[in-house]
């Protein structure tokens, strides 16, 4: 029986399969021309479609787009970092996006929040 002090909490997003193909591509980029791969991660873009391929419907409901998604993942482009070096998991970082969203569109419509801007404890791109 679950104690009523300690509330339960939901099963978070669904993980999209790891993108092992992007990774090591990624991480070749990262090995070759560090400042390039740093670049390509806070973009976002390179993620964009598989994470928005997982996630849509849930995100549509709530307001969230593409672009949002794009955003989103370049402003964890630190925690991408060390995903492609192999010091996080995927289902962390994937975790840590799709958290980023909803604490952004929670935002939207309060005072003094932007729904897009960076903040909120977010790592800032690698640089």
């Amino acid at each position: 029986m679950p104690d009523a002090a300690f509330p339960t909490i939901p099963s978070g997003p669904p993980v999209p399969p790891e993108p092992v193909a992007l990774r090591d591509r990624l991480r070749a980029e990262a090995e070759a021309d560090p400042a390039q791969a740093r670049l390509t991660l806070s973009d976002g873009a390179w993620i964009t479609e598989w994470l928005w391929t997982a996630w849509a419907p849930e995100l549509e409901r709530t307001g969230i787009g593409q672009d949002q998604v794009r955003r989103e993942a370049g402003r964890w482009s630190r925690e991408t970092w060390l995903w492609i070096m192999g010091e996080r998991q995927w289902g962390e970082l994937s975790a840590l996006v799709y958290g980023g969203l909803l604490r952004r569109a929670g935002d939207r419509g309060r005072p003094g929040k932007e729904a897009d801007t960076v903040g909120g404890g977010h790592s800032s791109p690698v640089g």
